[in-house]
């Protein structure tokens, strides 16, 4: 189950999915379609009783938290990708700040998108999806969720649950010490540092395949 970050669309695993085995089993969540304040609840619902890998990535990490939380049992190993279970970087402080809408229209350079988000890992085709997800939602959605962001706190509650986290070796968005909380929160950790930035399921696709081809075979 591929649970995304603050787009929400879902949109930038397909060059992950694209690697993945055909054997395997693939939930997408988009949680543009899902009301936050019930998110965790729909998630469980997608899961019908059923065991998945949870694979999330930024924002989607602290949910993927909240549905191992609450459903231990169905949950064979939580995946995350770069991501914090409470506010991750100051830079959230420039969160009103932030030019969105100049963001969407690409007034940017690639080659800068490029290094802040993919680590100067992403082809023209991969920034195009970045920006195509980005404008499948609205501007406030994304503030509120930035602002969800630069409010959360970790809670410090245990889940017996194996964890690996990813982290990526240029990632200019969140502090490098984010994994500590799911290396406390969870029962089984352990850690990789690989290529790419904060986007580094993105930036990386094949690390991921590997990865979770590995785990699906245990």
């Amino acid at each position: 189950m591929l649970i995304p970050g603050l787009d929400g669309t879902g949109l930038l695993f397909e060059p992950l999915r694209k690697l993945l085995d055909d054997s395997i089993e693939i939930t997408v969540i988009n949680l543009n379609d899902l009301s936050y304040e019930l998110l965790v609840d729909d998630i469980v619902a997608k899961m019908k009783g059923s065991n998945y890998i949870l694979l999330a990535e930024s924002f989607g990490g602290h949910i993927a938290y909240e549905v191992a939380k609450r459903v231990p049992n169905q949950v064979d190993r939580v995946i995350i990708a770069a991501s914090f279970l409470s506010r991750p970087t100051w830079l959230t402080s420039l969160r009103r700040c932030l030019p969105l809408r100049l963001i969407k229209t690409q007034a940017f350079p690639g080659k800068l998108v490029n290094k802040l988000t993919f680590g100067n890992c992403a082809s023209k085709t991969l920034i195009a999806s970045f920006y195509t997800a980005l404008n499948e939602i609205d501007n406030e959605i994304i503030r509120q969720r930035l602002e969800l962001v630069h409010l959360l706190k970790f809670e410090r509650q245990k889940v017996a649950v194996p964890c690996t986290y990813v982290a990526a070796k240029s990632d200019y968005l969140i502090s490098k010490n984010c994994y500590k909380e799911f290396e406390y929160a969870f029962s089984n950790f352990d850690k990789f540092e690989v290529e790419g930035g904060h986007f580094i399921i993105q930036s990386n696709p094949e690390f991921f395949a590997r990865l979770i081809s590995s785990i699906a075979k245990e």
